[in-house]
């Protein structure tokens, strides 16, 4: 491997553990890592803080670790960007995994591929590990197009990143002039429109809606794999976003994609493929009590809501 590794950690030192684990099996060369600091407020949090950044000092094959550690909490909108603005200043392409977020090995040369196909193509913006389609393109191609921007496991340019805004200040603007003409489907309008509105307004704290929204605003095009090649193992209790255990995107299995890869004829989203995730991802009337339930249990089970952890489909 020749491109970087960033690692995002917070208070979950067994997921941290499987997550270096995996990486093992590649050893890549420069692993760098974002973690946020405790909460005051949450009891024990300091020790499960300090246990997760233990776990990334068992690195043990030939590697430059690079660690941008707060020793506050920022919160996961503002750590994780801040954490990926360190990045890019350092490296002119990254690969991207949360502490949940356990890869097949080929995800790694398919970022690697896919990062220097595209280097230059600024219609790329984003390469996404998670795939959510029931069966792959019916071209046999290796991955798709897509407006959307899965971060279950991703890869990116600095070229990209100079775009994201935490603040979304264009959004009110690109609203009223571009959202109808970009998100044509009604239902997911909707759905983009409200979920914009309540980041813009700091009701949600995450960074990577900003990242899609940058995505969109600059005409850039997610690049999803025929087969799923991250599973997210981090649904239930302990996570921010994505609360329901029994979720179909919940640990989903990891397949191996072959080699050499398949190259689409043509760059343009797939608005079929990104119709169905949609449809995977507006919740049921029945997924929306299993997430507030669990919610609820959170504190009787001892456990706190606070990974770093994002949703990572829209």
């Amino acid at each position: 491997m020749n491109v970087p590794v960033v690692v995002v950690v917070f208070n979950r030192p067994h997921f941290t553990s499987r997550l270096v684990a995996a990486l093992r099996s590649v050893a890549p060369p420069v692993v760098m890592v974002i973690g946020d600091g405790p909460r005051a407020s949450r009891p024990g949090e300091a020790a499960a803080v300090s246990a997760t950044r233990a776990e990334i000092e068992l690195i043990d094959w030939p590697c430059d670790v690079r660690t941008h550690y707060s020793d506050v909490n920022l919160g996961c909108g503002r750590r994780v960007s801040s954490g990926l603005q360190w990045v890019f200043e350092q490296c002119e392409s990254a690969i991207i995994l949360e502490d949940d977020c356990v890869p097949n090995p080929s995800f790694f040369p398919f970022c690697e591929a896919l990062l220097e196909r595209y280097a230059d193509d600024q219609r790329g913006m984003h390469i996404a590990g998670a795939s959510f389609l029931a069966s792959p393109p019916a071209d046999g191609s290796s991955y798709h197009f897509s407006n959307s921007t899965h971060v279950w496991g991703w890869a990116s340019w600095r070229r990209a990143w100079t775009h994201y805004q935490f603040a979304m200040t264009a959004w009110p603007t690109w609203k009223q002039t571009s959202l109808p003409s970009s998100v044509p489907d009604p239902r997911v309008r909707r759905s983009v429109t409200g979920l914009y509105d309540k980041v813009y307004a700091g009701l949600v704290d995450t960074w990577d809606v900003q990242w899609e929204f940058a995505c969109r605003l600059n005409g850039g095009l997610g690049i999803v794999p025929s087969v799923n090649l991250v599973s997210n193992i981090g649904f239930g209790i302990g996570a921010t976003h994505t609360h329901d255990p029994l979720h179909p995107a919940a640990k989903l299995p990891a397949a191996s994609l072959p080699f050499p890869l398949l190259h689409p004829a043509m760059i343009v989203a797939d608005a079929e493929a990104d119709a169905e995730t949609a449809r995977l991802f507006r919740p049921s009337a029945l997924q929306r009590i299993r997430s507030a339930v669990t919610r609820m249990f959170a504190p009787v089970l001892g456990r706190d809501f606070g990974s770093h952890s994002s949703t990572g489909a829209r």
